[in-house]
């Protein structure tokens, strides 16, 4: 990777948001029932969107960064309610595996992983992530002796570590080294050309082939840490060489819509999915859905895919607002961006 000259601020705001728009987008297909191969390669794309939050780094003071982001709070509080409440009218009772109050009292503790809250709502624990994260990086970030101490202890747990800790902690600490890779990265401004993106590439299937599947929230990272943790690093190249693509074949519109309604498709696309095959389980009498759409994937995920689109595009603001917590902006009546 070579040096370049800085982008025009407004060609860097433009591809960053299409990077985030594409991570978002894995993470929707992250969560669709998929080949293994193809689900092993995408797990290991979930820090795109932190390396695209530490790119797009704001100096700001602990009191503005609260203000700035408290909102993923709200949404992680809100969906996580009413994705439940949706989960325990709808879900046969066979599914459910806990006394309904439980599955509440998950979520204050944020204990989103295993069974420990409804399915719907397992992705809701990014935004709890996201925003200690973020408060955590702004306190350590020019203090290189104190952050050095963190990136070594994510490592640790990474290699070490075999279960979830309480609040998280452990995934707000691993989320730091990508904060500052994205905040270097718009510092130096290296530039991904082909090679990079095929080496990567190439080296990413082999990772994930012999690392295996990676899931953050039920820390497991593979058979090693480090070695996921190179895959990430690989991953978010070959995320920033896309967005180049996406760029050309001028595709930023459909990838900007997930940018901006990140909020509502975290949040729900894994209840609009449940929505689309609930018809198709009941109809069928399936007895193990996951079983029937890993098999049927090629069926399923552009279903899927088209009503998650389709809701982002025609639900009603005041509605998607409401949906994720931002009741401020929704009393205001400001059309900005709900994130």
């Amino acid at each position: 990777m070579e040096k370049t000259k800085p982008l025009p601020q407004k060609l860097i705001k433009l591809n960053i948001l299409t990077l985030e728009g594409l991570a978002i987008f894995l993470v929707v297909l992250v969560h669709f029932p998929l080949p293994k191969s193809v689900a092993m390669f995408l797990s290991y794309g979930l820090p795109v969107f932190i390396f695209a939050r530490g790119y797009q780094w704001k100096e700001r003071n602990l009191k503005e960064i609260i203000s700035a982001r408290i909102l993923l709070l709200e949404t992680y509080f809100t969906a996580g309610i009413l994705n439940t409440i949706l989960f325990l009218l709808v879900v046969p009772e066979q599914y459910i595996v806990t006394n309904w109050y439980n599955y509440f009292l998950n979520i204050l503790l944020c204990k989103t992983s295993g069974n420990n809250v409804a399915i719907n709502v397992v992705p809701l624990w990014f935004f709890f992530v996201i925003f200690f994260s973020e408060v955590l990086f702004s306190l350590i970030k020019n203090k290189k002796l104190l952050i050095s101490i963190f990136i070594l202890i994510s490592f640790w747990f990474r290699v070490f570590l075999k279960f979830p800790l309480p609040f998280k902690i452990d995934l707000i600490i691993m989320a730091i080294p990508f904060y500052l890779i994205g905040y270097l990265w718009k510092k130096y401004q290296p530039r991904v050309n082909f090679l990079d993106f095929l080496l990567s590439v190439f080296g990413l299937i082999i990772i994930s082939h012999f690392n295996g599947h990676i899931v953050w929230n039920d820390a497991k990272y593979g058979r090693n840490g480090i070695i996921s943790f190179l895959g990430e690093v690989l991953a978010i190249i070959i995320a920033i060489y896309l967005s180049k693509i996406i760029k050309l074949l001028q595709l930023e519109n459909f990838f900007l819509t997930f940018a901006f309604n990140a909020l509502f498709v975290v949040s729900y696309h894994i209840s609009i999915g449940g929505v689309v095959a609930l018809p198709l389980i009941y109809f069928f009498n399936i007895n193990d859905p996951i079983k029937y759409f890993e098999k049927f994937w090629f069926i399923n995920t552009p279903i899927t895919l088209t009503v998650v689109w389709l809701m982002i595009k025609y639900t009603p603001k005041k509605i998607k607002l409401a949906l994720i917590g931002d009741f401020r902006k929704l009393i205001n009546k400001n059309n900005g961006r709900s994130e």
